[in-house]
């Protein structure tokens, strides 16, 4: 993934080149393949390359003075050839790079050129002739882009640093993410909204236009819930989804004669990526697979699962475990590569994973993200068995609840009960939900945040219009959405981004592909849950690909969280300091009460709230350091 960068005066005039050079800096990592900028009248870009294959090559920025147009261009284009021949280029495919098309799309089609894209994009455009700046990602938003217009400018960039590096010592905390990230409620604010007031992200199939007429923001793309596909038998659904998970995952190996690799966690969805990707391979040409496990109880083990990938049939596993990682000793550096606060035990998962690959000399790193969006997952069993009931197929319904508890006849009954309550009234089956959880309530919900800072974003009003959002969807295919279309999602995919440039490595995502989930949104429920167990299509599809142990699984391992109760620990009185600025948000007499809780009593419902007032901590102790929002500069 390479890095792009640009400044548009919007009143006119060109930028200060010292601001583009301090924004291409702060994206460095996103790089490593050389460095450029460019100016167009008003609009100033850059491009930090990572070149993968000839399609990437520039020049970067694109500059075209005879047709008024700048472009800097991150993309990976899966309909080249049909682009190609649709735009008339007459150039050898293999000498158009993708950027050349894109900006060709554009001036064919003006600002509904994403529309005829696609793959994985992130395009800052400005056409002066017009004065229009286009701002683009593709519809999955794989690859980020941020932007702010302050003082009649435009910036933007594949990183909020390259934002922060120029406007950082004038934001100020968006206090509603700050609030979302403590709560752990990813639905309670806009996807779009970031850590910084003003900031913003573009989202799955957005495109952000700034014209003499203001700024206007349009969905160019957005998955359709009412359509359907519907074929004659199994054998023809099975088909298509291997053809189509078959293609996404060749994508996202162009690389030409780079390493890849895969993020191998043992579950249903990396092995079958990586299943995939080895037989896309050549025979001879090894695929290392990396990732952690945890330990401590087989509940938590993956190793078993992980093991069933083989030298002998071509993988190089490469495994650590959790427990190794020491997160005390990467903390600084770690938090230097993330801009926001972290996402607890994960985030050092992904950082491991990041430096066993670069370790192993790969440069693109395939996972699994996002498998249970685009398919299902065991939670969709009870919204099934509501779509069922709505349908009036009560018998098959009834069979649902059994084979989602087969030995358990009592669970079957509550899955049953639940989903006819759903199927009657959403809102009485969000009631049952919430009076049917055996864990005990998160004791600090409201305890540890501070009164003035809950009523300054109207906390208890946002959770009293959303607290249902999750009990209430109406289909699996709103459930899958709703997974996708959230802080949350997003801020999981830039973390992982984040974290794998600062190790020169590049993530590429097959589930998250336009085609492949229109399809699997598509089908009938009853491919992606059949008898109790989720993504059944992937599981019968791709039975030659995936081990018959992990394909026959039902569930997969949890996570260790207590492997962070020595960073917690470690940091306890550091963050227990009276002029510790996350007092604004937090009650410090509750916070040592959770520490106590948590380290001293062992209190398991007090981790995740310890590990989040942490993740604050650490973000804003490295605010501090940089210089933002306190008046200084970066």
């Amino acid at each position: 993934m390479s890095g792009i960068c640009g400044i548009v005066a919007l009143s006119g005039g060109p930028e200060a080149a010292s601001d583009i050079l301090r924004m291409l800096g702060a994206i460095e990592p996103w790089g490593g393949d050389g460095q450029a900028h460019a100016q167009l009248g008003s609009a100033t870009f850059g491009h930090q390359l990572l070149r993968l294959s000839v399609e990437d090559a520039g020049p970067h920025p694109m500059v075209q003075a005879k047709t008024g147009v700048i472009a800097s261009v991150d993309a990976r284009l899966d309909n080249r050839s049909w682009l190609i021949e649709t735009l008339g280029l007459s150039a050898p495919a293999r000498e158009l790079s993708d950027a050349t098309i894109v900006v060709a799309a554009y001036l064919r089609w003006g600002v509904t050129f994403p529309e005829y894209l696609e793959g994985a994009f992130a395009i800052g455009l400005w056409d002066e002739r017009v004065r229009r700046l286009c701002l683009v990602t593709d519809p999955m938003a794989v690859r980020p882009l941020f932007y702010i217009e302050t003082d009649g400018a435009v910036y933007f960039g594949s990183s909020l640093r390259a934002i922060t590096a120029t406007q950082g010592a004038e934001l100020k905390v968006n206090e509603t993410a700050v609030a979302k990230h403590l709560t752990w409620y990813p639905c309670m604010d806009d996807p779009g909204d970031t850590y910084w007031q003003g900031v913003s992200r573009l989202t799955e199939g957005q495109m952000v236009v700034f014209d003499p007429t203001g700024m206007t923001r349009r969905t160019y793309w957005a998955a359709d819930p009412n359509k359907h596909v519907r074929y004659p038998d199994d054998g023809a659904y099975e088909e298509e989804f291997r053809a189509l998970f078959s293609s996404a995952v060749k994508s996202c190996m162009r690389a030409d004669g780079k390493k890849i690799g895969v993020r191998f966690s043992g579950g249903l969805d990396s092995q079958a990526v990586a299943g995939v990707a080895r037989a896309h391979l050549p025979t001879e040409q090894m695929l290392p697979l990396v990732g952690s496990y945890f330990t401590g109880s087989p509940e938590v083990d993956e190793r078993p699962f992980m093991k069933l990938r083989t030298p002998e049939q071509g993988f190089v596993p490469v495994y650590q475990a959790v427990d190794d990682i020491e997160p005390l000793a990467i903390a600084d550096d770690l938090m230097a590569a993330h801009d926001g606060p972290i996402f607890g035990v994960l985030t050092w998962v992904h950082w491991a994973a990041s430096v066993q690959a670069q370790g192993q000399g790969v440069r693109v790193l395939l996972d699994g993200i996002d498998g249970d969006s685009t398919l299902s997952n065991p939670m969709f069993a009870s919204t099934y068995v509501s779509d069922l009931l709505r349908r009036g197929r009560v018998g098959r319904a009834i069979a649902e609840a059994r084979h989602a508890n087969p030995s358990n006849a009592s669970k079957a009954f509550k899955s049953f009960a639940l989903g006819a309550a759903t199927a009657v009234d959403p809102s009485l089956g969000a009631w049952l939900r919430r009076r049917g959880r055996k864990k005990p309530a998160n004791p600090w919900r409201w305890n540890f945040l501070e009164p003035d800072f809950v009523d300054r974003v109207a906390l208890r009003d946002r959770f009293d219009e959303r607290k249902n959002i999750f009990g209430t969807q109406q289909s699996v295919r709103e459930r899958q959405l709703l997974l996708r279309h959230n802080a949350f999602a997003f801020g999981r995919v830039e973390m992982m981004h984040s974290l794998a440039a600062a190790h020169g490595v590049m993530c590429r995502h097959p589930f998250a592909d336009k085609r492949l989930l229109e399809f699997c949104l598509a089908i009938p429920e009853i491919q992606k849950i059949r008898k109790g167990v989720d993504r059944h299509i992937m599981r019968s599809a791709l039975a030659n690909e995936i081990p018959h142990q992990a394909r026959n699984r039902v569930g997969k391992g949890g996570v260790n969280f207590s492997v962070l109760k020595p960073l917690v620990a470690s940091y306890r009185s550091q963050i227990m300091q009276p002029d510790n600025p996350i007092w604004e948000y937090l009650q410090r007499d509750q916070v040592g009460l959770g520490f106590r809780r948590y380290l001293d009593e062992g209190l398991a419902q007090y981790l995740a709230p310890c590990e989040r007032v942490l993740g604050l901590h650490l973000w804003m102790n490295q605010c501090a350091r940089r210089g933002l929002g306190t008046g200084q500069s970066d």
